[in-house]
């Protein structure tokens, strides 16, 4: 199950990158199929959805920490469930 939740996270932060730290560089317009101008004038919408994406990461990431290391495997589960959801 881990795996499953690994690969999701990954892929956030991923995203993060490529919103929040990548965007408006070449490569990142033609992955998103926009030109300069628009990346431009999208930088801070994108820098929010970064962050958003980042913030699920850490959220899968969290829970399971919580979960495996048995420190509160409800509160683990619950954070899962709302990273995936």
């Amino acid at each position: 199950m881990e795996k499953l939740v690994l690969l999701p996270a990954f892929i956030h932060i991923y995203i993060f990158a490529l919103e929040s730290l990548l965007w408006g560089k070449k490569r990142t317009n033609k992955i998103f199929g926009i030109n300069e101008l628009d990346a431009h004038a999208t930088r801070l919408m994108a820098l929010n959805q970064g962050f958003y994406n980042l913030f699920l990461a850490v959220a899968l990431l969290l829970g399971l920490y919580l979960r495996e290391m048995s420190i509160s495997p409800v509160m683990g589960e619950a954070f899962i469930f709302y990273g995936l959801g």
